[in-house]
């Protein structure tokens, strides 16, 4: 959908009929702003408002949707290209709350460490960061996916198991794994550990070492994927859900508490979440088998 061309289409049909812009918002209940927006492509109607806006403006709504004038010919394909662009829209503003939402999220996590006190302040802000960037990656997923789309498949494989090398790096440091101990004086320590040590598991905080596990499978799994020695679209579909079930894994640990989840354990989340980012995009569909 042209957001400009509706917007010029409106503008013109409005002084064809001699209306200013507060009194086309009179006539269909909304503010001579909203017309404003419309008019200069910063905005587009709502539904319920489409059909009022089409009467006020003696136009249909499918006219009012493409933006110009339909004539008897081309009147089927017009009204069928006027649902595919108002779904699309409808997508694409779907995809701006979310990544609104994101981006706030992660704008308030970056924030939190400066009014809140606690060890766990650099994972916080590690988060926030993450969170911020992944906001606005969603809010410009078009710009990014045509940019992306020279990225082959084999490309975005590898990438994938770099992410996970780099998860399997940060896991088999002694920082990731986290165990909060109170002595007799009733004092919190502070422990950390490797995500592939046994002293975790053995104090019921299992993720740690199942995550390192499934990570070092995922990697091997990976490889050989890479190598062409598997090439099973299902086995590549099962690798993708496990990476999803070990990225749920590594934040697990937060249901203890936010201070269970340490700067490097949250860098290892980061690291998973990209894996499938990249998994994602090497598993998608080719064009000639959609054809």
């Amino acid at each position: 959908m042209d957001l400009k061309k509706t917007g010029l289409f409106i503008a013109a049909l409005r002084r064809e009929r001699n209306l200013t812009q507060k009194e086309l918002a009179e006539k269909i209940g909304v503010t001579d702003k909203a017309i404003s927006r419309w008019e200069t492509g910063k905005g587009f109607p709502e539904i319920s408002i489409l059909q009022r806006l089409a009467e006020a403006l003696q136009v249909s709504v499918t006219e009012l949707i493409n933006g110009e004038k339909s004539n008897k010919e081309n009147m089927k394909e017009q009204a069928d290209l006027a649902v595919v662009e108002m779904l699309s829209y409808a997508k694409q503003m779907r995809k701006k709350v979310v990544g609104t939402l994101v981006l706030v999220i992660g704008i308030c996590l970056l924030v939190s460490p400066l009014v809140t006190a606690g060890w766990a302040w650099a994972a916080v802000s590690l988060w926030g960061l993450f969170m911020t960037a992944l906001g606005i990656v969603i809010l410009n997923a078009h710009k990014l996916s045509v940019k992306f789309a020279k990225l082959s498949k084999y490309a975005a494989s590898f990438l994938s198991l770099c992410a996970l090398l780099v998860a399997l790096i940060l896991e088999a440091l002694p920082f990731g794994a986290v165990l909060i101990f109170a002595d007799e004086q009733g004092q919190r320590n502070v422990s950390t550990f490797s995500y592939f040590s046994l002293i975790p598991y053995g104090y019921a905080n299992f993720f740690p070492l199942i995550t390192a596990t499934l990570t070092v499978l995922l990697g091997v799994l990976s490889i050989l994927i890479l190598l062409r020695r598997l090439r099973a679209l299902k086995l590549q579909n099962a690798v993708f859900i496990c990476t999803v079930i070990t990225f749920v894994c590594s934040v697990s640990p937060i249901l203890y508490g936010i201070e269970y989840m340490s700067v490097t354990g949250a860098g290892i989340s980061i690291m998973l979440l990209i894996s499938i980012l990249f998994q994602a995009f090497a598993n998608r569909p080719s064009q000639s088998a959609g054809s």
